[in-house]
């Protein structure tokens, strides 16, 4: 791990941190014009620490609650999915049937289903969360980014603290050589 490896880790943990902590995803904010934006951001950054757990650690792999497909086989996986989706609107990840309907971003608070079509329900079975909708996918926000960033955090925490301490040490022994 490099001293840039070290600094994106930190930024993206303290801009998640920023993003959770704002309130900007409680149900009266869902109005507010940098809605969007702060998920987009919330997930450019939360990608970018699921990558590094896979360079420097071990990936973020648990299912719970992940609708698994045969390109999306954890959370680790959805996340990356769900962040190419809303960063590109022209993705097919956006279609519920294929060249007919489209759900881009829809938000549910609590449990309830949001759509239903043909064989498919876009459904969110939690009382106690928020379910992002991206077309036949869904994310959470306590049980998959929430999780996946504190997982990420607990691994990748430690390894920035001892590449830190190992350039504080090479630093002062080349100082004193």
């Amino acid at each position: 791990m490099d001293f840039f490896d070290e600094c994106e880790i930190k930024q993206s943990i303290q801009r998640i941190d920023e993003l959770l902590g704002s309130g900007i995803f409680d149900r009266k904010h869902i109005g507010n014009v940098l809605y969007r934006s702060a998920f987009i951001d919330l997930l450019i950054c939360l990608r970018d620490l699921m990558f590094k757990c896979r360079k420097f650690s071990e990936p973020i792999r648990f299912t719970d609650d992940v609708v698994v497909t045969d390109e999306i086989k954890h959370v680790s996986d959805l996340v990356k999915y769900v962040r190419d989706a809303v960063c590109h609107p022209d993705s097919d990840a956006h279609y519920l049937e294929p060249g007919n309907i489209r759900a881009s971003l829809n938000v549910l608070y609590g449990k309830g289903t949001l759509i239903q079509t043909g064989d498919f329900n876009s459904v969110s079975e939690h009382d106690d969360d928020v379910c992002f909708f991206i077309g036949r996918q869904r994310i959470y926000l306590q049980r998959h980014i929430v999780r996946a960033f504190n997982e990420a955090k607990d691994k990748l925490l430690p390894l920035v603290e001892a590449a830190s301490q190992k350039a504080i040490a090479e630093s002062i022994a080349g100082i004193i050589r």
